[in-house]
C-alpha cells in the first residue's frame, strides 16, 4: 500500500491511501482500494495495467465491446463507436473506452486459449498495442516485442474519473481467467 505523506503530498496534494490486493487460485483477481483521508473531495483517474502475451496480436481479437464509444488516441483523441463485434490489431492501436462496464475476452487462436477479463467499479476499459514504429519509439519496450502482446485495462478515467468524498473508500477490482479452446 501507499499512504499520503509530505512527499506525496508534493506530487499531488490530497491525504489518502492506496492498497493493491494481488489474490491467485483459478482465477487472477487485483483489487485497487482508494481511500480520502481528507477533508474534501478529490478526483482521481485509475488503471490496472494488465499486459497480457499473445502468440500473435494479428491473428488475436478482443470481444465484449460492440456499440462502445471510445477515444482513439491514434486518431488525435477523436470519439468513435465500435460497430464491430470484434476488434482486430492491422496497427498501432490505443483505445480508450471510457464509459463501458463490459466484460471483455481476448480470443487467441495462435495459442488455443480465451482470456476472459472482467471488472467490477472500472466504467473504462483500455486496449493497446504499440505497433512496429512506436515500439520502437519506446525506451522500456523491446522493438520486436509488440506482435506478443496486448493490453486490456480495467479503469475509470476522462468521463468515468472518481470523485471521492471525505472518509470514502473506492474499490476496483478486475478478475483475469484463462480457458483452452
Amino acid at each position: 500500500g501507499l499512504d499520503w505523506s509530505p512527499r506525496t503530498k508534493e506530487l499531488w496534494p490530497y491525504a489518502f491511501a492506496i492498497t493493491h490486493t494481488v489474490t491467485l487460485s483459478d482465477t487472477l483477481t487485483m483489487q485497487l482500494d482508494v481511500t480520502n483521508h481528507g477533508q474534501e473531495p478529490f478526483v482521481f483517474e485509475e488503471a490496472l495495467h494488465t499486459y497480457f502475451a499473445v502468440s500473435d496480436v494479428r491473428e488475436v481479437t478482443v470481444t465484449g465491446l460492440r456499440g462502445a464509444t471510445y477515444i482513439d488516441k491514434v486518431d488525435a483523441g477523436r470519439r468513435k463507436s465500435l460497430d464491430e463485434d470484434a476488434i482486430r490489431f492491422a496497427g498501432e492501436t490505443d483505445s480508450a473506452f471510457p464509459t463501458t462496464k463490459a466484460t471483455c475476452v481476448i480470443h487467441d487462436p495462435g495459442m488455443s486459449r480465451r482470456i476472459t477479463v472482467d471488472k467490477q467499479n472500472a466504467w473504462g476499459t483500455i486496449v493497446w498495442n504499440p505497433w512496429i514504429e512506436k515500439a520502437k519509439r519506446m525506451s522500456d519496450f523491446g522493438d520486436e516485442e509488440w506482435p506478443g502482446m496486448l493490453c486490456v485495462e480495467s479503469a475509470n478515467f476522462a468521463d468515468s474519473a472518481v470523485t471521492l468524498q471525505p472518509g470514502a473508500t473506492h474499490t476496483m477490482q478486475t478478475q483475469i481467467s484463462v480457458a483452452r479452446t
